[in-house]
C-alpha cells in the first residue's frame, strides 16, 4: 500500500537523527582524553614539570581536577598545591598506578597540600606500587585511610620505600598494614603525633629515627577507621 515504504524508514531516520545529535553535541568528545590510561606527562592533564626532570605533578586545583579523573596512571603526584581542594581529593577515580616517576622513582607522591585533610579518595587504588610512596608536609592530615589497598611499596632512587615526613597532625599510618616493603627502607620522621602504625614496622626507621611519637591508645583507635583492620595484629 502507500505506506509500505514508510515503516522501515522511521527507525533508520531516528538513527540518523540520533547520530546527527551525537556528532553535533559530542564532537568535542570524539578525541577526548582517555582517563583509563593516563600518563602524567600528557599535556591534556596540565601537570607541572617539577625541576625540569620529567616529574609531572598537580600544582593547581585545575590540574588536580584532571588528575583526579585518571583511573590508571604511570605515577600520581600532588606537589606544593595550596589550592588543591578536599572536594577534588574525594572525587579521585584512581584504581591503578602502573609505574613510577622518572628520576625520583616514586609512584605516589603527596606533598604540601594543606587543604587536603583526608586521602580516603584513594580508596579505589589497589595492588603493588613499583616505586616509593611519599606523604610529606601535609599540615592537616590525621590518618592514611584510603591507602589500605596498597599491597607492596617499591624502593625509590633514594633507597626509600615509604616516606612519612613532617606531617604534624598524622596520628595513624595503620592503613598501610597490608603494604609490604623492603626492610630498612622506611623513612618515618617528624610526625609529632604519630602513634598507630602497621604491626610489622620496627621501632626505628632506616635513618634510626623513632617511628612512633607515642603509644597507640584508644584516642587514636577512635580517630582512625582503618584501625579496625589492624587491631587484631597486636599493639601496632
Amino acid at each position: 500500500g502507500p505506506h509500505a515504504g514508510i515503516g522501515p524508514m522511521l527507525p533508520s531516520r531516528r538513527l540518523q537523527l540520533l547520530l546527527m545529535f551525537l556528532i553535533s553535541h559530542g564532537s568535542g568528545r570524539v578525541s577526548a582524553y582517555n582517563y583509563s590510561n593516563c600518563n602524567a606527562a600528557d599535556p591534556a592533564l596540565g601537570l607541572t614539570n617539577r625541576f625540569n626532570t620529567g616529574f609531572y605533578c598537580a600544582q593547581s586545583e585545575e590540574a588536580f581536577v584532571e588528575l583526579a579523573k585518571c583511573r590508571s596512571i604511570d605515577y600520581w603526584c600532588v606537589y606544593l598545591c595550596s589550592n588543591c581542594t578536599q572536594t577534588t581529593m574525594d572525587s579521585v577515580q584512581l584504581v591503578t598506578i602502573r609505574g613510577k616517576a622518572p628520576y625520583y622513582d616514586y609512584s605516589l607522591w603527596i606533598y604540601y597540600a594543606d587543604a587536603i585533610t583526608s586521602v580516603a579518595g584513594l580508596s579505589g587504588l589497589s595492588g603493588a606500587l613499583e616505586g616509593g610512596l611519599l606523604v610529606q608536609r601535609m599540615a592537616n592530615l590525621t590518618n592514611l585511610a584510603g591507602l589500605g589497598g596498597v599491597s607492596r611499596v617499591g624502593t625509590a632512587k633514594d633507597g626509600y620505600s615509604i616516606v612519612l615526613m613532617s606531617n604534624p597532625e598524622l596520628e595513624s599510618a595503620a592503613a598501610l598494614e597490608g603494604a609490604d616493603y623492603t626492610a630498612g627502607t622506611l623513612i618515618i620522621t617528624s610526625n609529632r603525633k604519630l602513634a598507630c602504625v602497621p604491626s610489622d614496622w620496627p621501632e626505628k626507621d632506616g635513618n634510626s629515627n623513632a617511628i612512633r611519637a607515642r603509644s597507640c591508645g584508644s584516642d587514636c583507635v577512635a580517630a582512625d577507621p582503618a584501625l579496625g583492620l589492624s587491631q587484631p595484629f597486636g599493639d601496632g
